[in-house]
């Protein structure tokens, strides 16, 4: 009976060392599949912030490259208002009005001591209206300052 019951504490050893080894390896398998689940959903959501803000940049360089926009207000207000955003206003010496058959206003514009970003932005600001024609664009080095330029604009707004 003794040998019974030994052989039954055994087997009842053996029962829990194989149960308990059984649950470790389902647990661990649980872990790491759980782990690898998060990981995806984390590069899931990652992925879509990320199509998500391609989109936007889409909508903005659409919106801003197309040239759809058209310039309401007047010549002379837009040329004021571009100089105040670029902070150019001091280095613009004139805006004379001038006349013209193919446009409803043109201006002359003079600005001094420009630098190749102003330069740029400036060419952008106007590139942004459709309705807005350069007529003529010079720059001229400056001597004083070869990083400087002085830069003349015909433009006009049909």
């Amino acid at each position: 009976m003794k040998q019974l019951f030994n052989n039954n504490r055994e087997t009842l050893l053996y029962f829990i060392i194989a149960g308990g080894a059984v649950f470790l390896l389902f647990y661990w398998t649980h872990l790491f599949f759980q782990s690898k689940i998060e990981s995806m959903k984390n590069e899931t959501e990652t992925v879509q912030e990320k199509v998500i803000e391609a989109e936007q940049l889409l909508k903005l360089i659409r919106s801003g490259g197309s040239r759809e926009s058209r310039l309401d207000s007047g010549l002379l207000t837009f040329v004021q208002n571009m100089g105040k955003s670029l902070n150019i206003e001091n280095k613009i010496i004139s805006v004379k009005p001038k006349s013209s058959s193919q446009f409803n206003e043109a201006v002359t514009l003079k600005i001094e001591n420009l630098n190749l970003n102003e330069i740029l932005n400036i060419i952008q600001q106007i590139d942004k209206y459709s309705n807005l024609i350069v007529t003529s664009l010079s720059l001229d080095k400056r001597y004083d300052n070869p990083g400087m330029a002085n830069m003349a604009i015909d433009m006009g707004k049909q």
